[in-house]
């Protein structure tokens, strides 16, 4: 019943379509598949120029069945609607959503690059840069730099870290690690002319 609804819509006859898609649903609501029919319900009335109710259908999905595999395609449609609508702040939700819930894949890359484009065609949509506070200056005023008293080796009365003595330069130098040959596992070929 499934494959004769796909085949109805990729013909065009959209009403016959749904109604086997709805009659799939009805009938095996707890299949896997069920999700699947519930796109092909939406699509076709998409198909047919009936957002509102391709809207409808596709958050029946959504909000439904959120966790079957047809979700992101159902979300990436509302927000093709959404924004065919002139409503593109709420397709933007909807892009962001799929973009970070499947970065990696290709539907969730598509969203990603909607999502861009939504915001360059509408910059109001981006939330202003956080402007910079007028509290004054975050840093710390210059500290004095203290050398160790002599003898010792922390300055009295800083908080810095003791200096070990293996910190030090040393005046004698590291023993030289002498350089070996490397060495072959093959012998050597022997009698070769050349």
């Amino acid at each position: 019943m499934l494959l004769a609804a796909a085949d109805d819509y990729a013909e065009g006859k959209f009403d016959q379509a749904r109604a086997k898609f709805e009659q799939f649903r009805r009938e095996h609501g707890d299949s896997p598949l069920a999700g699947q029919a519930m796109l092909g319900i939406a699509a076709s009335y998409e198909s047919q120029g009936k957002n509102a109710e391709a809207i409808a259908a596709y958050k029946d999905l959504i909000e439904h069945r959120p966790s079957d595999t047809a979700v992101a395609q159902a979300k990436f449609a509302v927000g093709n609607l959404l924004e065919h609508d002139n409503k593109p702040d709420q397709a933007l939700n909807y892009f962001e959503d799929i973009a970070r819930t499947d970065p990696y894949g290709s539907l969730g890359s598509e969203a990603g690059m909607r999502a861009e484009e939504l915001k360059q065609k509408f910059p109001n949509l981006v939330p202003p840069a956080p402007t910079p506070t007028t509290s004054g200056p975050l840093t710390m005023p210059p500290q004095p730099i203290l050398a160790p008293a002599p003898g010792s080796n922390t300055v009295q009365g800083s908080n810095m870290v003791p200096m070990l003595k293996s910190s030090v330069p040393s005046s004698n130098p590291a023993p030289r690690v002498p350089i070996l040959p490397p060495t072959s596992t093959t012998p050597a070929p022997t009698g070769s002319k050349p």
